[in-house]
């Protein structure tokens, strides 16, 4: 992975947007969790630059980290990376693919370097839910009951691999003690827990709990015991109700910040893991969009979005595919200018694809 990432390192970070319009925007109250999302006026390949004046958006960092993306393509059915550090001007999304495996039709999608199954693409898929090594994609896990709807995929510290279910409102459990023991890709074994409308699910290292996102709620949960026998409780006390903001459908950590929890109802919130509580934050307002479907940021403070635009996208408007689904991912950039954090919003149009998520290309998992 080091040297993938020195190689795309030296690619040009240079975009050659073409501005469409939107101009300059300066935000006087980053807070406001209540902004219209119909204010967005922005298409094709694009750069709209907004200036917050009282607030920070994470830290910068010094050092930078490529902009890699991964995407569940739902048109071609598969997991798709993508280098957005890479475009020229006239490029489309489709020219800066850099990686793809076929997966089925797939919700969830994360990139994990993880301790027991070492660097994996992981998938969450209503036919087949999987682990593919990469870059190899070699299959190391899958079943093919995965459980009603699944949305988001996890591995424990454990190894074990739990999956959300929205329809099945519930987080299913899978053993992989099996896999561990040599007897590759057959752990079957599984245990629901139930959880209305079941959209995420995160591990935290640092509080050692699994983060889940449910329809209606933002739960904390507890691991006990080991291998076939480890099971889930609900955290008292950690998580809050989300039902006055909108229906949950997306669940990320904030890598600038490990203090924080970042998650869609509609709108993009932050969760406070310290005082407990959902807000808005600074430069939300950027991003609102009429329903992010995917948030994900990197250490670079930078963040990538998804959310369905008029039916499937600006190329399938018009067709019979999903209405969940978008051609587009949104990124969005920031500096720092005269003690100002200025954020940039980028547009990425694929002709042959559409998305349902989109997840910063980091493997770490808080």
């Amino acid at each position: 992975m080091k040297k993938i990432f020195a190689l795309l390192l030296c690619l040009s970070m240079v975009f050659a947007l073409v501005a469409c319009g939107g101009g300059e925007e300066t935000l006087t109250d980053g807070s406001d969790a209540s902004v219209d999302a119909s204010t967005e006026t922005s298409t094709d390949t694009s750069s709209n630059t907004s200036t917050n004046t009282n607030g920070s958006w994470g830290d910068l960092p010094e050092d930078t980290v490529p902009n890699l993306v991964i995407a569940n393509d739902q048109i071609k059915e598969r997991a798709v990376i993508y280098d957005l550090d890479a475009y020229e001007e006239g490029d489309t999304l489709d020219d800066l693919e850099v990686w793809s495996v076929p997966t089925g039709h797939a919700a969830g999608v994360k990139y994990r370097e993880d301790t027991v199954f070492g660097d994996v693409v992981i998938v969450a898929g209503s036919q087949t839910s999987a682990i593919y090594k990469y870059p190899s994609k070699e299959v190391v896990w899958s079943t093919s009951n995965p459980g009603n709807n699944p949305h988001s995929i996890e591995i424990l510290p454990s190894g074990n691999i739990v999956i959300a279910n929205s329809t099945g409102n519930c987080l299913r459990v899978f053993s992989a003690s099996a896999i561990l023991d040599g007897n590759k890709g057959v752990a079957q074994k599984f245990t629901d827990y139930t959880l209305k409308g079941a959209h995420g699910v995160l591990w935290d290292p640092e509080y050692e709990v699994l983060w889940a996102l449910g329809g209606y709620e933002l739960a904390a949960y507890a691991i006990s015991g080991t291998g076939t026998g480890e099971k889930l409780s609900k955290v008292g006390g950690m998580g809050c109700d989300i039902s006055k903001l909108g229906y949950g459908h997306d669940l990320q950590p904030d890598y600038t910040d490990t203090r924080y929890l970042y998650f869609t109802a509609g709108n993009a919130y932050r969760f406070d893991k310290e005082e407990n509580k959902a807000g808005s934050f600074p430069q939300a307002s950027t991003m609102q969009q009429k329903e992010i479907k995917g948030f994900s940021n990197n250490p670079n403070g930078n963040v990538f979005t998804t959310g369905p635009l008029g039916g499937a996208g600006k190329f399938f408007a018009n067709s019979s595919k999903e209405s969940w689904l978008t051609d587009t991912i949104y990124f969005f950039t920031k500096k720092v200018v005269k003690d100002r954090v200025v954020v940039t919003k980028n547009e990425f149009v694929s002709e042959s694809s559409a998305f349902y998520k989109v997840r910063a290309f980091y493997g770490q998992y808080q």
